[in-house]
């Protein structure tokens, strides 16, 4: 079997599998990380939306071999200990994985952003 390298949250990994096992099943089954979950299946409902290079992907429908010399960002990898406990802390019913990445990814636009007196993004939701 071959053996794909990425970096994922900053980590240099070494992953022995077929090029063509998806993101999500590489996450969870081979390296331990299990906050990307599986959802639809065919990349519509974002519950596996991870970070490839800053841009958001379907970890679902993104083959290991696409991802092989990249930079990977799960959802662990946006919690400042690795954990997701301030990630599922929001309390708020409804807010998938895929908006906590999405709002997290803002937060850290809108600080550079408010340096120079832009106003922060708003998510508007509709409950």
């Amino acid at each position: 079997m071959p053996t794909f390298s990425l970096i994922v949250n900053g980590v240099g990994r070494d992953v022995d599998a077929d090029g063509r096992m998806p993101l999500l099943w590489v996450f969870g089954d081979r390296l331990g990380l299990l906050g990307t979950k599986y959802g639809c299946g065919v990349g519509v409902c974002g519950a596996c939306t991870v970070l490839d290079s800053g841009r958001a992907i379907r970890s679902c429908m993104t083959p290991l071999a696409d991802a092989a010399g990249k930079s990977v960002t799960t959802i662990e990898g946006l919690s400042p200990d690795g954990s997701r406990r301030q990630l599922h802390r929001d309390g708020r019913r409804g807010v998938g994985r895929a908006g906590r990445i999405g709002r997290a990814r803002r937060a850290r636009r809108d600080r550079g952003r408010l340096r120079h007196g832009a106003q922060p993004a708003r998510c508007h939701r509709s409950d």
